[in-house]
């Protein structure tokens, strides 16, 4: 399981003509298997997403639907067992703006 960093989700709806090449990379990202997002993440890019100085300037409605499609992978709460959990385990994978040109972020 690979979890996805809120910045993946932010290029995949920015408006920024700058991020184009990153808004393409994150839509691939997004399509492969064995992600997953946590709910920390998900209020991230809630926030970020309809922000109206934000890289998308989404409404509710808007960012609520592109939430929609990610309903089937898996969500990692927020809870003490699981951030012990994450604490316990050397190198967690994770998917952060860092795949986009810089070395691959790990959380210990």
């Amino acid at each position: 399981m690979r979890l996805v960093d809120t910045n993946v989700l932010l290029y995949t709806v920015s408006n920024n003509a700058a991020d184009d090449h990153k808004k393409e990379m994150a839509a691939t990202i997004l399509k492969e298997p064995d992600l997953a997002l946590s709910v920390q993440v998900l209020q991230e890019f809630y926030y970020q997403s309809t922000r109206p100085s934000g890289p998308a300037g989404l409404n509710h409605e808007q960012a609520i639907e592109f939430l929609g499609q990610f309903g089937s992978l898996r969500v990692q709460e927020i809870t003490l067992d699981g951030f012990v959990c994450f604490r316990l385990i050397p190198k967690f994978p994770m998917l952060s703006q860092n795949e986009f040109g810089g070395e691959t972020r790990n959380v210990r």
